[in-house]
């Protein structure tokens, strides 16, 4: 779970998208217009790339938790 507000309520966003578009999706035949699984689901996927977009433009030791990865340890002789 991100621990920035920001990228929070991008993640919290993009699982409410995807859950209301899936059940859009299941029960289509109960009524609502025949766009509603698309365009949610449109919706859906535009908050995923944006979430994507901005977990990719963080520097790569934030991504982690702060701590620098295994493979970018230094050897100092």
């Amino acid at each position: 779970m991100p621990t920035d507000p920001d990228e929070r309520g991008l993640f919290t966003g993009c699982v409410g998208a995807v859950s209301h578009a899936s059940s859009h999706i299941v029960d289509k035949d109960l009524g609502g217009r025949a766009s509603d699984p698309w365009a949610l689901s449109g919706v859906a996927l535009i908050q995923l790339v944006g979430a994507a977009l901005r977990l990719r433009a963080k520097p790569r030791n934030e991504v982690e938790g702060g701590k620098p990865s295994a493979c970018r340890t230094e050897v100092r002789g």
